[in-house]
């Protein structure tokens, strides 16, 4: 028993191991052999290991700063990733962290992965299990990234969606003075009213932060005749 357990447990790490590095074919041989949502101690099934864990070294690897090598690497876990996915994996598995492959993905800034991954069934409103419980669409608007914030709409979440301290996407790219994902978010009406934890609305967010474009365009939206008549002057 304790020797069927240990090569069932070698089996397992083979690969998760293999998901991670992109190595199809060992994934395609053993896949059928293991628990197919098994996961390592921290919480992370082969598909997290391909699409998630398995990316990362293009934020750390100097070799993938090379345009010809990073589309390599992603070429090789998204085979592994559709693989998993065709077969029936919890493609939306969350880490002891709260975080999910489209979490990584969405902070490694990887558009046109996460567009995958959003055809694929991932989430953009799971929250992570940090202090703030911050979802995937929170961090793209906090990165300014408005692709991505259109394959969220596309996936039909709540554009007014807030995470613990009540801030919603809009009061994050007015903070950080991010206009083009305020643009996305006001043509999907947005609620730029809402408050948080401390009263500030999205305006409130981009005059603290002197977000000056953010500022002009919120309220050319909310007052336009006022913004008109300023422009006239």
């Amino acid at each position: 028993m304790i020797i069927t357990e240990f090569f069932k447990k070698r089996r397992l790490t083979k690969f998760l191991n293999a998901c991670e590095n992109g190595d199809f074919e060992t994934v395609s041989k053993l896949y059928s052999k293991v628990e197919i949502n098994a996961c390592d101690e921290d919480g992370r099934n082969g598909f997290y290991r391909a699409m998630g864990t398995g990316l990362l070294p293009i934020k750390h690897d100097k070799q993938y700063q090379n345009d010809f090598q990073r589309q390599k690497l992603i070429r090789r876990q998204k085979r592994v990733g559709a693989f998993l996915h065709a077969k029936g994996i919890d493609v939306n598995k969350q880490d002891r962290y709260g975080q999910t492959a489209l979490r990584v993905c969405v902070d490694l800034r990887l558009s046109d992965v996460t567009r995958d991954l959003t055809n694929w069934g991932l989430n953009w409103d799971l929250p992570d299990a940090s202090h703030s419980k911050r979802m995937p669409a929170h961090q793209a608007a906090l990165h300014g990234d408005y692709y991505m914030i259109g394959q969220a709409v596309a996936s039909h979440i709540d554009v007014n969606q807030r995470h613990r301290h009540l801030w919603t996407m809009a009061s994050m790219g007015s903070y950080q003075n991010h206009p083009k994902v305020l643009k996305v978010l006001i043509e999907q009406d947005a609620d730029l009213s809402l408050r948080d934890e401390k009263g500030r609305t999205a305006l409130d967010c981009a005059v603290e932060r002197n977000s000056t474009e953010a500022q002009v365009l919120i309220t050319e939206h909310l007052y336009p005749k006022s913004a008109q008549t300023s422009a006239l002057e």
